[in-house]
């Protein structure tokens, strides 16, 4: 959090002072971020764009406190990915393999496992690229580019590439504070843009459901109700760890939410804090309510009092997308959750309220995979409006 200081300075430890920049500072028993826009020798402020390429030495100039104070926010990011390089002992400058070891470091404490473990994979393509003496400023996008592209010559999927293209996205931010892996393209027919996403359709949904009731009806007490499970994550936006999590009690029927609570996840079969550590509160969409029991307790999607595992939670998914014609090579309980965005922006739902729902840590996620759905939704409000249908 930070506040923008207009009175007099309080007592704190600087963090950095640009010459054409305001003053970023821990105030005195305080852990959060100010910022003073206040110009430091008592003349008019004067502040650098810090958007633009080449800052602090390059940038539009401006003396305006409303463009200054909006900057300011940019401004204060770049300190905050400073002070978390800092932290870590990674910089530009760093060699790729060290950067590499200190991430990794962190992201065993800051992600579940299978994160991790993801992440190792795909950074260690790098590591076995470059070795250990590359530093982090030498790698460009035509490198990575080149690694992409032998991959696919090796035979691996399109799918899996672009989960390693991913990793290496979010590492370069975290490390480096910049992206070279903007604009690399993966060159294979399978292959689906960064931001692409699968939805189901009205008719594939109707089917799905169909199908989760034949597999209710067969199975013999090693699953939790497909029916339920598939209404949970079309209806409710959930992730897979988070319906076999969520109990009849988390639903209210009056305010038409749920509160996420807790996941189970990957790599053992007891409840956890959801991802991000934080519990959030989701809109339930309308068609939910036909499979809501009011008399229901206990999981909704458990067994004998207790949430199951992994491997049952995907086995049903598989089950039911077979027993439906649905399953393709990438789908599983996620097309759920893109179907739920797809069918909040459709019924007028912002961007922003279905980053709250779908409980994203920044709307640049929400953006990133679901903004391109949004002329989709509008043309959809269209033709009912104008066809009556």
């Amino acid at each position: 959090m930070s506040v923008f200081q207009s009175g007099a300075l309080e007592g704190g430890t600087d963090l950095v002072d640009h010459g054409e920049a305001p003053r970023v500072y821990l105030a005195a028993g305080s852990r959060w971020f100010r910022v003073d826009l206040r110009p430091w020798d008592g003349t008019r402020m004067v502040m650098r764009n810090p958007l633009a390429p080449g800052w602090p030495d390059r940038g539009d100039r401006t003396d305006s406190p409303e463009l200054a104070e909006r900057w300011a926010w940019a401004y204060l990011d770049w300190i905050r990915g400073e002070r978390r390089r800092e932290a870590l002992g990674i910089g530009p400058d760093r060699p790729l393999h060290a950067a590499v070891e200190a991430y990794l470091d962190h992201r065993s404490v800051a992600v579940e496992r299978a994160t991790w473990s993801a992440d190792r994979t795909a950074l260690g393509y790098l590591t076995r690229e470059w070795g250990r003496g590359a530093k982090l400023s030498s790698i460009e996008t035509a490198d990575l580019q080149a690694i992409v592209n032998q991959l696919l010559r090796a035979g691996y999927r399109a799918s899996t590439v672009t989960t390693y293209v991913k990793s290496w996205r979010v590492f370069f931010r975290a490390v480096g504070g910049w992206n070279p892996t903007e604009r690399i393209t993966i060159t294979s027919r399978a292959a689906r843009p960064l931001d692409s996403i699968d939805t189901l359709s009205p008719h594939e949904i109707r089917a799905l459901f169909l199908a989760a009731e034949k597999v209710d009806a067969q199975r013999i007490g090693q699953f939790p109700s497909g029916v339920t499970a598939c209404a949970i994550g079309l209806f409710m936006g959930l992730r897979m760890g988070e319906i076999f999590a969520l109990q009849w009690a988390d639903i209210d029927p009056v305010s038409k939410t749920v509160r996420v609570r807790f996941q189970v996840p990957k790599d053992r079969v007891e409840l956890r804090p959801t991802k991000g550590k934080l519990s959030r509160t989701a809109l339930v969409l309308p068609d939910f309510w036909e499979h809501y029991r009011a008399d229901a307790v206990g999981f909704c999607c458990g067994r004998a009092g207790r949430p199951v595992g992994t491997r049952t939670q995907r086995n049903l998914i598989t089950r039911v997308l077979d027993a439906a014609g649905l399953n393709q090579l990438g789908r599983g309980w996620h097309i759920l959750r893109h179907t739920y965005a797809r069918s909040f922006l459709e019924a007028r739902g912002s961007l922003e309220e279905l980053q709250a729902s779908l409980g994203h840590s920044s709307i640049v996620t929400t953006q990133t995979r679901y903004g391109h759905l949004r002329p989709d939704a509008a043309a959809a409000l269209a033709r009912a409006r104008i066809y009556g249908a």
